[in-house]
């Protein structure tokens, strides 16, 4: 079993709303600085280093705390930091799907399918470079294939399981995010 931690839609809905308010004014007070800063470090189950996207609202309720100042300007570093969680992160969908892919290589081409909702899909090719072993070009054909159907799987969680130990290896600690974006 694996855990998984969820913002409620109402969560969400609050943000948003708070976000767009302070946004929407040339001013904003401390007490609205706290909100934000506290439902954005509420999120950090859900979003890892959220913390450092708020660092000039953090700097901006220290100057507030410091000072006899009842409000700041929303302008510079302050705008764009709540700018920010506007438009950078996108709120996913929360659903769960199952995805099967199933890759093939041989010295000569590699093929692809990944069947989801019912529906299969189909990728192939011929290799330009199959001076490879077969090993590196299993591991290849896995990438490859995870690009073409990159679509169907974005926002997805992707867990990959090969009987393949060459395979294993080559994807330990392999971040496929950096490819698939």
């Amino acid at each position: 079993m694996r855990q998984s931690f969820l913002s409620s839609p109402d969560k969400k809905t609050k943000f948003r709303s708070l976000r767009e308010s302070i946004l929407s004014s040339s001013l904003v007070n401390l007490k609205t600085l706290q909100r934000f800063a506290e439902k954005v470090v509420s999120f950090s189950l859900v979003i890892p280093g959220c913390k450092l996207y708020v660092r000039e609202v953090l700097s901006a309720i220290d100057q507030l705390t410091c000072s006899s100042k009842l409000a700041t300007k929303v302008q510079g570093g302050l705008h764009s930091d709540i700018q920010y969680w506007s438009h950078c992160l996108p709120w996913r969908l929360e659903q769960h799907c199952i995805v099967t892919l199933f890759c093939h290589s041989s010295k000569r081409s590699w093929e692809g399918f990944l069947l989801k909702d019912g529906k299969r899909m189909e990728s192939r090719d011929y290799w330009l470079d199959s001076s490879d072993d077969i090993n590196s070009l299993e591991a290849r054909v896995l990438l490859r294939s995870l690009l073409a159907f990159r679509d169907h799987i974005r926002d997805s969680r992707v867990d990959i399981r090969t009987d393949s130990r060459t395979r294993q290896g080559c994807l330990g600690g392999f971040k496929l995010q950096e490819f698939l974006c």
